[in-house]
């Protein structure tokens, strides 16, 4: 298995997920919480034209699944030397480990979990700077993975994420985290090697990482009525929870009946948004808020009732784009797929991470709209290029 399969399981699951989770349920008579969304008419045309982009999409990744990797006949690789740059990185991940874990809500309660998450502020803001941990971590991890140190850090440091999104019920940071794990363990698969020295196993870290993500759905639903049907909403929340499916039937919907299409308008803020951090916008008018396909599906269709549903990218594409939109995705989605397929196995640490946080993000990004995508991505890949570049490093002969 190469780890770069992530972005079709993905896909699958954004894509589907909702509607076979839906299916399931109305054969065994439970109640579908994603049933807030109703009938528009548009569900069998949505599930058809999804179905013909996923089928492309795998097209593309088993023409590219054998492209050589990136450096594959370099004779020289870098390695990163042991000093005071070294120790500073340890220091900050060491610090970003104790804040996850001041966060952690040790009596797991859940009365007010969900409450205000549409709620946007400065300290919301700022706080989205933790994405950078992400680099961070990637950059330690392929860098210094020969003291015992490191693994010291990084067994904190995974143990505050996973605390910490148990705790909150929040899903996202561990799924980042799991999928940047995930590629690091299979990095050097071909070869027999592990990636993890403090991992023997990729079975063990791998089962680690799900049952993690099952824990914070379980204590997500406690206090509620969903736990009642917990073995349900553990599959919504593992197999449909990549996304919703039927948020591209209500997209065709509200472009029938209200706003028509948005023609690029919002890809063109998506640019913009990238030279503009979101904590400018409140100090310039204290409000984030520009013109984006997610925010506007908010306003549009999201309340205090029916809160949980993000966005979705190919829907966002629809939106401006109309069927025109789905060959952009496509397009976008070539992209992706040849760096991350390339750079998957590459010893290129540069190269190698940059595949990382591409497929991280664009996985990421399919609950959202293509502006995260972009911005979480460039922010991420720039700052770990700086990284790269500022840490002291030396040349070492590859030994076939």
């Amino acid at each position: 298995m190469k780890a770069s399969l992530l972005l079709i399981i993905a896909l699958f699951c954004n894509f589907f997920g909702s509607y076979i989770v839906e299916l399931y349920s109305e054969s065994n008579g439970l109640i579908y919480f994603g049933g807030l969304f109703g009938k528009t008419g548009f569900e069998w045309n949505s599930v058809i034209e999804s179905s013909i982009v996923f089928l492309v999409c795998s097209f593309i990744y088993i023409s590219n699944y054998r492209c050589k990797p990136y450096g594959h006949s370099q004779e020289f690789v870098v390695r990163f030397k042991y000093g005071r740059f070294y120790y500073l990185l340890s220091a900050v991940l060491i610090s970003y480990a104790i804040i996850n874990l001041i966060s952690v809500n040790w009596g797991f309660s859940n009365y007010d979990r969900g409450v205000g998450q549409f709620d946007r502020s400065l300290a919301d803001a700022l706080s989205r700077i933790s994405v950078l941990s992400l680099p961070l971590t990637l950059f330690y991890m392929v860098s210094y993975d020969k003291k015992r140190l490191s693994n010291f850090v990084l067994g904190v440091l995974l143990t505050s994420v996973i605390l910490k999104s148990i705790s909150l019920g929040d899903r996202r940071m561990l799924f980042y985290y799991a999928i940047l794990f995930v590629f690091v363990i299979y990095r050097y698969g071909a070869i027999g090697r592990v990636g993890l020295k403090f991992i023997t196993k990729k079975n063990i870290f791998i089962v680690l990482m799900l049952s993690s993500l099952l824990g914070a759905y379980v204590f997500r639903a406690l206090g509620t009525d969903k736990f009642e049907y917990i073995g349900f909403m553990l599959l919504q929340g593992t197999f449909g929870g990549l996304g919703i499916g039927h948020i591209l039937a209500e997209v065709k919907q509200i472009v029938a009946e209200d706003t028509g299409y948005l023609f690029g308008e919002p890809f063109l803020n998506y640019i913009w948004g990238v030279f503009v951090p979101s904590f400018v916008f409140y100090l310039l008018g204290s409000d984030e808020f520009y013109l984006r396909s997610s925010y506007l599906f908010n306003d549009l269709f999201n309340t205090n009732v029916n809160m949980g549903y993000d966005f979705m990218m190919l829907a966002d594409f629809y939106w401006s784009f109309s069927y025109f939109g789905y060959i952009l995705y496509l397009v976008i989605f070539y992209i992706v797929c040849r760096v991350t397929v390339r750079g998957q196995n590459s010893p290129n640490n540069l190269m190698f991470g940059n595949a990382v946080l591409l497929a991280i993000f664009f996985i990421a990004g399919q609950r959202s709209d293509f502006g995260f995508f972009l911005k979480s991505y460039l922010y991420s890949a720039v700052f770990y290029y700086a990284l790269c570049k500022l840490s002291p490093r030396k040349k070492v002969k590859i030994v076939n």
